[in-house]
């Protein structure tokens, strides 16, 4: 988040930089999520939200390497742990933690 942003604003443009998807109605937020592994203050914000758009095949952003579709049970190798863990609260249910 930039200074002076807030989350659903940080929320709204990174989405639109990295994906050129735009959100249509209000984001559910899924958690906040400590990172320690970037800093001791560190957190993550992960939301649930509905989006209008089309998403390229190239990436929209230069922070992007490339974009597939996979599904929850055939993640890449090397996807972080923390984003499975978010990807298994949400899709299988699982307990959620306070970890990213």
């Amino acid at each position: 988040m930039e200074k002076g942003e807030t989350a659903k604003r940080a929320l709204s443009n990174e989405l639109l930089q990295e994906t050129g998807l735009k959100i249509v109605g209000t984001p559910v937020l899924h958690g906040v999520f400590h990172n320690r592994d970037v800093s001791q203050r560190d957190h993550v914000l992960a939301y649930l939200c509905d989006v209008d758009g089309r998403v390229s095949d190239k990436p929209a952003s230069m922070e992007i390497s490339s974009i597939g579709y996979f599904d929850p049970d055939d993640l890449p190798v090397g996807t972080d742990p923390g984003t499975v863990r978010r990807i298994k609260e949400i899709v299988e249910g699982t307990e959620k933690g306070d970890a990213w």
